[in-house]
């Protein structure tokens, strides 16, 4: 549903929402999505909420909680706010039937 470049701790990460998880690979493996065996995942069920904190420079940290942890993925502002706005619709389920 939604692909970009974040910070991942500490690593440039592609990262991909679907409509059932987030899911990340470092960005030097340049591989297809559906090849992505390697990468790391937060399953929506497990998603406790997701905000959004300011790094200036056109940079935002989205944070997503999940069971007692927080994983922030740092991206540009305008990214920041595009996926937060599909991460709170899908978390809604207002976003299962997009695609």
């Amino acid at each position: 549903m939604m692909d970009f470049i974040s910070r991942v701790a500490g690593e440039e990460a592609i990262v991909t929402i679907y409509r059932d998880r987030i899911e990340w690979v470092g960005a030097g493996v340049s591989i297809p999505p559906s090849l992505r065996l390697g990468a790391s995942m937060i399953p929506f069920r497990l998603i406790h909420g997701v905000t959004a904190r300011g790094l200036g420079f056109g940079r935002t940290a989205l944070r997503v909680a999940v069971l007692g942890d927080i994983v922030e993925f740092r991206m540009l502002t305008r990214q920041a706010e595009e996926a937060r706005g599909l991460l709170l619709r899908l978390e809604s389920g207002l976003g299962q039937s997009a695609v």
